[in-house]
């Protein structure tokens, strides 16, 4: 095999996804703009084929080619590519895994698309998280972190939901974002002279511990704050909170799901590198700000998407948490964790979307029963995701956050338990009102009421029960879920923790 090749073969996942922008791209220019419909069509299945492709080679590609082409679960494996800049090891493939079977399982029930512009940019924002997620360079990250953001910009800004002032909003914060982003790898490189994770680790352990905040904390504080701008994690939040009520489901989705998953693991990824530089107090501030805002606000939500999008804050915050007091030794609870709740969130606003005519209506915990389907499946898949989303036993969303608090007990970090424990217990009311909305439904009323809800058809009805069968069977299996995923978290531990 070439060296060329050699040199290809880590990052096939990110080319295949490029080559298939470029071919849609391609197509859409050279069709006739009466055919556009057909475009489209055609640019869902590619991208659907694109996104099955990449997931399948990082399922089965093996760490390095030299030990072929298997799933490797010994962390000792790293191969490295494109002059140490990209790299590929336990950890991130397990993120790349977990993303591309997201965006697969998105992409395959998103079959109705507004654009095949949203396809591109779709596509565009996955390449760049797998790119941020597999940096080992500062510059690296703020490219991945770039595209990603600009797609995501664009999303929103398509959406004819959202208001263009919260676009506009988001467009300033991305900018903000992209300002700390070069000013600290720039202040990185004045430092050590290179961008490089490992080789600025190196030289960051030879510096006196009195210049530790001004050489180091300080600039990764400002990448940090910068990757928080692009995710739109606390403190921009505000944004983040705004776009999800506004926007129809399926931008929706998109934020709460890959931004915020991809977020985290970034995060893992840095400050796995330089954790031992005590340089995680801007994670526990955030973190602890993001679960106090967004549990809290959830009692005075009303409406279902601003329920969501609070949860989905408050469930970021505490992941941030766990990572910066208990280290690696969470980042198996924290993927299981969030494979539970992308899938619930995904099941419940697919519903929800599909059997809602009307996507610009906004729909309260007070009118959910009124779209309700009287499918006793669909609403048992609702009620179902609710309990997941809650995290209340025996449900499978319980064991992960089960795991996160045990694993902060362990560490001796009673005062963070109690307080996330408190807090999550506030968004059980929450829950329960979303259930009690499904339940009080009354027969009788059927034929006084004006239900905008649509056929389901069969096949709708067997993805999201194969969805709820999945999760069903991941808390049933969750040790071997667990064995799998541990890959990364030992992964990461060499890395310098």
């Amino acid at each position: 095999m070439s060296p060329f090749v050699e040199l290809l073969i880590p990052a096939f996942s990110e080319i295949i996804l490029t080559v298939s922008i470029i071919a849609i791209l391609t197509f859409r220019a050279i069709s006739p703009s009466s055919t556009s419909d057909k475009c489209t069509e055609i640019s869902h299945v590619i991208a659907k084929i694109t996104l099955l492709v990449a997931l399948v080679w990082s399922v089965y590609y093996g760490s390095g080619i030299n030990n072929g082409f298997s799933f490797a679960t010994d962390p000792s494996l790293k191969e490295s590519t494109f002059a140490g800049i990209f790299i590929i090891d336990g950890f991130v493939r397990i993120s790349k895994i977990i993303l591309l079977g997201l965006a697969f399982v998105f992409m395959y029930l998103s079959r109705e698309v507004t654009g095949f512009e949203v396809i591109v940019c779709f596509l565009f924002m996955i390449l760049g998280l797998m790119l941020a997620i597999s940096a080992n360079d500062f510059v690296l990250l703020l490219l991945g972190l770039e595209i990603s953001g600009i797609a995501l910009a664009f999303i929103t800004y398509h959406d004819h939901c959202i208001s263009k002032g919260v676009c506009y909003d988001t467009f300033l914060i991305f900018s903000v974002g992209s300002s700390l982003l070069v000013f600290g790898s720039a202040l990185i490189f004045y430092q050590f002279g290179s961008t490089d994770f490992s080789i600025v680790f190196k030289k960051a352990q030879c510096i006196q511990a009195a210049s530790t905040f001004f050489v180091v904390c300080m600039p990764l504080g400002l990448i940090t704050l910068g990757i928080f701008a692009k995710m739109l994690f606390f403190p921009f939040h505000g944004v983040f909170r705004e776009i999800s009520e506004a926007a129809n489901w399926k931008v929706f989705i998109i934020l709460n799901l890959f931004s915020n998953f991809a977020g985290v693991a970034i995060i893992m990824r840095l400050f796995s590198v330089f954790h031992s530089l005590n340089c995680q107090y801007i994670l526990l501030l955030s973190g602890s700000c993001g679960v106090i805002i967004g549990l809290i606000n959830i009692v005075t939500q009303n409406t279902l998407k601003g329920v969501f999008a609070c949860n989905t804050i408050g469930n970021t915050g505490i992941a941030i948490i766990s990572f910066a007091i208990a280290g690696t030794n969470v980042v198996t609870s924290i993927f299981l964790f969030f494979i539970v709740q992308s899938i619930s969130l995904l099941i419940f606003c697919w519903v929800i979307a599909n059997i809602h005519q009307y996507e610009k209506q906004i729909i309260t915990l007070d009118n959910l029963s009124t779209i309700t389907p009287f499918s006793p499946v669909l609403s048992f898949l609702l009620g179902f995701c609710a309990l997941c989303l809650i995290g209340i036993p025996p449900s499978p969303g319980f064991i992960p956050i089960f795991m996160l608090l045990k694993n902060l007990a362990l560490e001796g970090a009673f005062f963070s338990l109690t307080v996330i424990t408190l807090l999550k217990t506030l968004s059980v009311w929450s829950g329960f009102k979303i259930i009690n909305a499904l339940i009080s439904t009354s027969i009788y009323d059927v034929d006084r009421r004006v239900r905008p809800v649509r056929q389901q058809t069969t096949a709708f009805l067997i993805n999201m029960c194969a969805l709820c069968l999945f999760l069903i069977v991941f808390s049933v299996k969750i040790d071997f879920f667990s064995q799998i995923i541990t890959s990364a978290e030992l992964s990461l531990r060499s890395d310098g923790m």
